[in-house]
């Protein structure tokens, strides 16, 4: 390779890799959508639904609580990077919608990871990398938490057994989210047992991060999943209702968080995402009502409001992104 090509790739190459990951999403996007085989029944029940104006303010509602999802999401991530590198607020955002676009084209969204240190200096990204696992970890929590109570409340009937059973599986589901509890809260232990793995002695400065946060802040953190949960679960929970899916809200509540609760552990990768999550809505809440159609209908529609469009977003913000090392702070 002759310098000047070399000079000019060196030049280039962060902007060739951002309108690569910007091509990438909206080529994903447009594949999902245009080509959806029940296209033509969604727009159908759509036009259905959008001769009420009552359900075009819902519809808004839902839309701002995307953005109440986004916002918490954020504020939690900049709480945790601020340890290692001060950020502004609307940074953290960017850097958070970021991480959505990148994360559509890898396997169970590991690429958020990637995309949000794109948007923090080089001397901090491994540490702000390490408090995204952590932000991750209580977010995963969370879900498991309310899986696992809804699960144990709702299990009998799935495999036909008596109510009854409830009361047993009520302990065992109290009782690991005990356990998991313990470990969040003790974070620090973590980086004691991995200072004890020969394979990591290298990365020892930075395994310090999981110890640098008290108990007082990962309670912090956990709460504000817990709020961000609630957000995201009662947004599914009201398209479910606007398209009829007529349960009422403490059983669609149940039935949602054990749908996210089995989508958490489900693999998956871009092409079967939003197939994936159609499936497991049907299945779970189509236990209890036939309305097929509704129920995949709002799946598609939380997909679009709570991913495509912060996706869409992020794949602006990538142009933003921090590809080449500067000392620039916001």
């Amino acid at each position: 390779m002759t310098p000047t090509k070399k000079s000019f790739l060196q030049r280039k190459w962060p902007l060739l890799v951002k309108m690569l990951i910007i091509g990438l999403t909206l080529w994903f996007i447009y594949r999902k959508v245009a080509f959806k085989e029940d296209l033509d029944d969604f727009i159908l029940f759509y036009k259905q639904l959008a001769t009420d104006p009552f359900n075009w303010i819902i519809f808004l509602l839902v839309d701002f609580m995307m953005g109440i999802n986004w916002y918490l999401e954020a504020f939690k991530w900049k709480i945790l990077v601020d340890k290692f590198e001060k950020i502004g607020f609307f940074r953290s955002l960017r850097a958070t919608l970021t991480g959505v676009t990148v994360s559509f084209f890898t396997p169970n969204r590991i690429g958020e990871f990637a995309g949000r240190i794109l948007h923090i200096g080089p001397h901090a990204r491994v540490q702000a990398a390490l408090a995204t696992f952590i932000g991750s970890a209580s977010q995963l929590l969370v879900t498991c938490i309310f899986g696992l109570l809804a699960l144990a409340c709702y299990l009998p009937a799935f495999i036909g057994l008596s109510s009854n059973y409830i009361f047993l599986f009520l302990p065992v589901a109290g009782l690991i989210t005990a356990l998991l509890l313990n470990m969040f809260f003790h974070f620090g232990f973590l980086t004691r047992i991995l200072h004890h793995l020969k394979m990591l002695n290298r990365f020892d400065k930075y395994l310090d991060v999981f110890a640098q946060y008290s108990k007082k802040e990962l309670i912090r953190i956990f709460l504000l999943s817990v709020l961000r949960y609630l957000v995201f679960t009662m947004q599914f929970v009201i398209l479910l209702m606007l398209m009829g899916v007529d349960l009422g809200i403490p059983l669609l509540f149940g039935l949602v968080t054990i749908v996210y609760f089995a989508l958490a552990f489900f693999p998956s990768i871009f092409f079967t995402e939003l197939p994936v999550r159609g499936s497991v809505a049907l299945y779970v809440i189509g236990q209890y009502t036939g309305q097929h159609l509704s129920i995949l209908c709002a799946s598609f529609t939380i997909w679009l409001i709570n991913l495509v469009i912060p996706a869409m977003i992020g794949a602006v913000s990538v142009l933003y992104s921090r590809l080449q090392n500067n000392n620039n702070h916001e």
